[in-house]
């Protein structure tokens, strides 16, 4: 008994840790690929179209077949083998990736490609599916969601910014807030500077809605001939 026991341990034990030849069925393996790299387009897609990256979406797109067909390679052969896992934790933790994050959505769009080679690697190719495909119609909405409230609030009041120059001494500040107090959420007074003919003054400015910036445009059309000058600057699309 001891001796059937002993046996046992040591054939669980050369199955775990000895480099012995896993075999791993061509048709699975090669279905596990070809789903990795079509998830992953759709992936990438879903990237260019939702994202709001400031970087080249199409070259850094370019990364998420590659990455979630060698995720999905090297799953499929170390899952058979707990030695071969061990071995790619210690390669892993050798190799320094250096590729800078510029934002955060990058870094979940790079998880999200890694996750689908992990779970199509596992052949798990039905929750790799779904997943996808709701992760993605989640992002669509998001990403669709935010696009309407811009289009509807215009912008945050921290991103528009509406600086005054005042050269006719029988204008004052006040003049020029009364006119477009009614243009806006709220108008707020950041900084100020007066010279011997110059008055400039810069606030922090929240539109009501589209129309209201029109009328607030066409309005100051007519203050340069008063001895006013009047500029809008924003981070972000003030109108699309």
């Amino acid at each position: 008994m001891e001796n059937t026991v002993n046996k046992f341990d040591t054939q669980l034990i050369e199955k775990l840790f000895l480099n012995s030849s896993v075999e791993i069925s061509l048709s699975s393996f090669i279905t596990s690929l070809i789903t990795a790299a079509v998830l992953s387009y759709l992936i990438k897609k879903s990237y260019i179209f939702n994202s709001q990256s400031l970087s080249n979406k199409d070259y850094f797109s370019d990364v998420f077949i590659p990455l979630s067909v060698i995720t999905c390679l090297v799953i499929s052969v170390v899952k058979f083998s707990l030695a071969l896992s061990l071995g790619l934790v210690g390669a892993l933790s050798i190799v320094r990736f250096r590729a800078a994050i510029k934002e955060p959505e990058e870094l979940v769009y790079l998880f999200f490609c890694v996750g689908v080679g992990i779970a199509t690697g596992a052949n798990q190719i039905i929750i790799a599916t779904a997943s996808t495909l709701v992760i993605i119609f989640i992002l669509y909405i998001q990403s669709a969601f935010k696009r309407t409230k811009e289009k509807e609030n215009i912008n945050l009041g921290s991103n528009n910014i509406l600086k005054v120059n005042i050269t006719n001494k029988r204008l004052s500040i006040e003049d020029i807030i009364k006119r477009y107090e009614k243009f806006t959420n709220y108008l707020n007074l950041k900084s100020s500077f007066f010279e011997k003919n110059l008055s400039q003054h810069i606030f922090w400015v929240e539109f009501k809605n589209k129309k209201a910036y029109i009328a607030c445009l066409k309005m100051s059309e007519t203050l340069p001939d008063k001895g006013v000058e009047i500029s809008f600057y924003s981070n972000s699309k003030i109108i699309e």
